[in-house]
């Protein structure tokens, strides 16, 4: 399961709405994706619909909603007996606050790649994904393979740029519970969904996740046990 729709699962969890979660290989996403989002998202390079996941199908509503962002717009919009997860008094920080997660190529591929097709990945995905970051070379430079991209010794420095990075989140939330205070928001969720990432990567009691989870003195272990309610 990926950081967004862990996310996306998250949020829908803090609503307290009744939902099923269906799972999707990789490589078998497009029809699956195309029947449940009515609308097109994106365009490929190569000018085909793209589609992707996370995806909701609201059964009350007849609604089809796809990109994390949208859904949670769309929860808020739809539900407003619940509390809100994307408040607009506070929907310009949370959105700044998302700029500064690693969901894009970023020190977390050093770490994270190799081992989410071994633990995460089904073999038919593994196969997909391999091919497709083979074909980016922001995550692979050209003609290198994934087990050979991440030599040891470059590591150490990509280990401090990540703990920056936790830092300035640590920076960001202070020294509330949360991003916005005292209750869980969608920018919390988001977080959450790559720091369980990590933790499904690794294994948990994993050396790499023992040493993320200890990051800031153990915030991000607090962090996630106070998330607990919402799983």
């Amino acid at each position: 399961m990926t950081i967004i729709i862990l996310q996306s699962a998250l949020t829908v969890n803090s609503m307290d709405l009744p939902s099923k979660l269906s799972g999707l290989s990789i490589p078998t996403l497009s029809p699956p994706s195309k029947r449940l989002v009515s609308h097109q998202l994106v365009l490929s390079r190569d000018g085909r619909p793209l589609y992707t996941l996370p995806a909701i199908v609201d059964p009350s509503t007849g609604a089809a909603v796809a990109e994390s962002l949208l859904i949670a717009k769309y929860l808020d919009r739809t539900y407003q007996d619940k509390p809100s997860i994307l408040p607009q008094s506070t929907q310009a920080l949370q959105v700044a606050f998302l700029d500064i997660l690693p969901t894009h190529p970023h020190p977390i591929l050093q770490f994270t790649l190799q081992k989410i097709t071994q633990n995460i990945l089904s073999p038919e995905s593994e196969v997909y994904c391999r091919m497709v970051w083979a074909a980016m070379p922001n995550v692979l430079p050209p003609g290198v393979h994934l087990d050979d991209a991440f030599p040891m010794e470059s590591r150490a420095k990509e280990w401090e740029k990540l703990e920056k990075l936790f830092a300035e989140i640590e920076r960001w939330i202070g020294n509330e519970t949360f991003t916005t205070g005292a209750t869980a928001s969608f920018a919390d969720f988001a977080l959450a969904g790559l720091l369980q990432c990590f933790k499904k990567a690794w294994t948990e009691g994993s050396e790499e996740w023992e040493r993320v989870i200890c990051f800031q003195g153990g915030r991000w272990k607090k962090f996630l046990e106070d998330l607990q309610q919402y799983e």
